[in-house]
């Protein structure tokens, strides 16, 4: 990360209201997040997940498990599908985690790395906002404690060596990643 990360220490966050390019139908979302605590809970650094009847089963959605493993879930209007990282994430290490969708199978990265995968349809959020440093399903819940940077969606799902390029270019740089991927959006 540049140093200019966004902290989050379980009670605050960040909004960006809803726009469709932030939510394609296929994709990739990658940033860096540090977990400074929180074992034991759900915390989210970062989702984009809406639904009607009071079940929020569109969209995606980033966690560090209860157990300290990174997940990506995607909604498929009637259920979530995850794919768990095997491994134990560090609490005060940071990670690059990203996640991609190509329309049948969601890959989750970590450090470049892919770790787990999910055959699974995906309902895309339509309305709500992405949100960052929390989960939302209509009241604020799954608070973050620690750092994300650098966030970006692109509007399809990167080949494995790009996003290992991703990683690199980022690690070179002190984390000023500069990609040449297209179809990028930056949601900080």
């Amino acid at each position: 990360p540049d140093g200019q990360a966004a902290m989050f220490d379980g009670a605050a966050f960040i909004e960006v209201p809803h726009d469709a390019s932030l939510n394609p139908p296929e994709f990739t979302v990658a940033f860096f997040a540090r977990v400074d605590g929180g074992s034991g809970a759900y915390r989210s650094p970062l989702m984009s997940r809406s639904g009607g009847g009071g079940l929020p089963v569109h969209g995606y959605n980033f966690y560090a498990s209860a157990t300290d493993q990174w997940e990506i879930y995607l909604g498929t209007g009637a259920e979530w599908i995850a794919a768990t990282d095997p491994a134990d994430l560090v609490l005060g290490r940071t990670s690059f985690v990203a996640g991609t969708y190509d329309g049948e199978v969601a890959v989750l990265y970590v450090d470049g790395i892919p770790t787990a995968s999910a055959t699974t349809p995906l309902a895309p959020n339509t309305d709500a906002g992405l949100y960052i440093g929390v989960g939302w399903t209509g009241l604020p819940e799954y608070f973050f404690n620690g750092a994300v940077d650098e966030v970006a969606i692109f509007d399809r799902a990167l080949f494995a060596s790009e996003i290992a390029s991703l990683h690199e270019v980022a690690l070179c740089d002190g984390g000023e990643a500069e990609s040449e991927a297209e179809g990028e959006s930056e949601a900080e």
